[in-house]
């Protein structure tokens, strides 16, 4: 593993991100180095699967070794198994009859919805126009009100923008229907689930967004009450989950600053706002110049930042990999 990063370190074009990736590995290594003991190796692999994924995306996309329509092709192929496989997972929990509460908050979403980027990048109009549709259907019945957030946001955006950022014509209207076709598949899936979807959503209010601002509060708490070389080097990796924080509960943070700033400290924690920025700023460029990539990139962010402020992306490698990759290819092919 570390002559690969050696290798990679040597190889990889110095753009900004790439620094801050190269950076955030080295960073990585040594807070896993001083922090995981016994975990040391199960830890490492863990945390550095998607900087690596993101590495060598770039080398491969930039060598010409990978193709973006091929790629573009087997995403879409595995968004479809993701639905399908969502779909398995609902059918067997409305088999066990256990009412709407069995069923709401399924994480399971999140694999087909981290594909959203890459559906964006098929030239296919027609695939994608059918795949997006089937996608907001299945986020009203998965009722993840963070996953409904993300891509209420995205789906607004398709109609305001073309995929290099200019205002697409007859915004307004455009617009306009994207809202009745959200709303019509509200009322669709709101009905089918006898109300499951109206409940849930009204209860945001009640259960502070599923118990987040407790386990937020209860996280910050514990950050406080932490030694300095806790808070510098930080506790590591997974330890919010493993330390119980809310009533003997294992939960995550719900939230990867306050994650990051207490499994691997305040120099990560700095990292990784830099890492945001520079996601922001890659966006900008991306409009700036008209890039093809500029709305499948947008739609990223609007994942990445809802999912790292209410979920966790981070912590989980198997989500975050879909969009490492992906930003490793724009790297690659917009990069001079």
């Amino acid at each position: 593993m570390l002559l690969n990063i050696l290798l990679l370190q040597r190889n990889m074009r110095l753009t900004c991100l790439n620094l801050f990736v190269i950076a955030w590995i080295c960073a990585i290594f040594i807070c896993i180095t001083l922090t995981s003991g016994a975990r040391f190796l199960k830890d490492l692999n863990y945390v550095l699967l998607w900087p690596l994924t993101y590495c060598y995306s770039f080398l491969l996309f930039k060598r010409g070794i990978l193709s973006t329509s091929k790629v573009v092709d087997i995403m879409t192929v595995l968004c479809v198994y993701s639905m399908i496989l969502f779909g398995v997972f609902f059918t067997d929990k409305a088999n066990e009859n256990l009412g709407i509460i069995s069923i709401e908050g399924m994480n399971q979403i999140f694999y087909a919805l981290l594909f959203i980027p890459w559906i964006y990048l098929n030239e296919k109009k027609g695939v994608q126009n059918v795949i997006l549709f089937i996608l907001l259907i299945i986020v009203f019945v998965s009722m993840k009100r963070s996953a409904l957030m993300s891509f209420s946001v995205i789906y607004l955006f398709s109609f305001l923008f073309n995929r290099n950022g200019s205002k697409s014509p007859k915004f307004l209207l455009r617009v306009s229907l994207a809202f009745v076709v959200l709303l019509a598949a509200y009322l669709f899936v709101d009905s089918y689930l006898d109300g499951g979807v109206t409940e849930r959503l009204e209860r945001v209010e009640d259960d502070g967004g599923s118990g987040r601002t407790d386990i937020w509060m209860a996280v910050w708490h514990n950050i406080l009450n932490s030694s300095v070389s806790e808070i510098l080097i930080g506790h590591g990796h997974n330890t919010v989950i493993m330390s119980k924080t809310l009533s003997g509960v294992p939960l995550s943070a719900h939230n990867d600053f306050l994650e990051i700033l207490y499994d691997y400290g305040f120099f990560l924690f700095l990292l990784f706002i830099v890492f945001s920025f520079l996601l922001w700023k890659k966006l900008f460029f991306l409009y700036k110049n008209r890039f093809p990539y500029f709305f499948s990139y947008l739609s990223s962010l609007v994942l990445f930042f809802t999912m790292t402020n209410l979920s966790h992306l981070i912590l989980y490698p198997s989500y975050i990999v879909f969009l490492s990759f992906l930003w490793g290819m724009v790297e690659a092919k917009t990069s001079v």
